[in-house]
């Protein structure tokens, strides 16, 4: 019940801290989607993801949804996070985070729902970025690991070396398992500049590890906007999704 309580106290900061960021004008140029797609190697075993995000206005807030599939060896994995924020571009985002995960190795299956908040801030060329809240046993949660309450925390750095090309390296505890993510993103320029980019990242944890790489393509949002663009007007990616690499579904099964 203390648990509880605590997530539900700084649920209401963060809410009021979105209501006061709001002010600060529109969150998102308009609506936008973004889709995944490549191959990696999970515990010496070859996988494949799929992901897809979508991010809708909702006044001067928006909201983003990011749903993730990881594939291989018969079982899928796969996760769902919805996200509402305020953003500034040229200080940072703040938002409010629900999240579903699922396994589908058995019956039943393992499955787990999680609330918390993401938050990063801008400066230069670096995004610092972080994120913090609980999760339960899900609808069908079976027994295993994780079970019962658990608390989820990331904090990752970012740094474009160019305006289409980020870096970025953090650590983390989701999901019951300890975790350190290095990743990048390019966007190769030419006639599809603004639409396709390349995604390579490792996530590394104390179940074992996933090395992924693969392309993504976008559509709405500016036309052929940078990355660096992208990031802070259209997309407000948080770290627990497949796409930033620290969802256990990444090398879980």
């Amino acid at each position: 019940m203390k648990r509880a309580t605590a997530a539900a106290l700084a649920a209401g900061v963060v809410a009021a801290a979105l209501v006061g960021s709001a002010q600060a004008g529109p969150a998102t140029n308009g609506w936008s989607w973004a889709g995944a797609f490549g191959v990696g190697i999970t515990n010496g075993e070859t996988r494949y993801y799929a992901d897809q995000t979508f991010v809708i206005p909702a006044g001067s807030l928006a909201v983003q949804i990011d749903t993730n599939l990881f594939y291989g060896s018969g079982a899928l994995g796969y996760d769902l996070s919805g996200l509402l924020f305020a953003r500034d571009p040229s200080r940072g985002h703040l938002g409010l985070l629900a999240t579903y995960v699922g396994y589908r190795v058995g019956n039943p299956n393992m499955d787990r729902v999680g609330v918390g908040f993401d938050g990063a801030y801008y400066w230069d060329r670096w995004t610092f970025q972080a994120m913090a809240g609980v999760e339960f046993d899900g609808f069908q949660h079976g027994g295993g690991v994780p079970e019962g309450i658990g608390f989820n925390v990331a904090a990752a750095a970012h740094y474009y070396l160019g305006e289409n090309w980020r870096v970025w390296a953090g650590i983390g505890h989701v999901g019951g398992a300890n975790m350190l993510v290095i990743g990048t993103e390019f966007d190769p320029g030419a006639v599809l500049a603004g639409t396709t980019r390349i995604i390579a990242r490792a996530t590394i944890s104390n179940e074992g590890s996933a090395f992924w790489i693969g392309g993504r393509w976008m559509l709405g949002g500016e036309h052929r906007a940078t990355l660096l663009y992208d990031d802070r007007h259209e997309y407000a990616m948080p770290l627990h999704g497949g796409h930033l690499g620290f969802a256990p579904t990444t090398f879980r099964y």
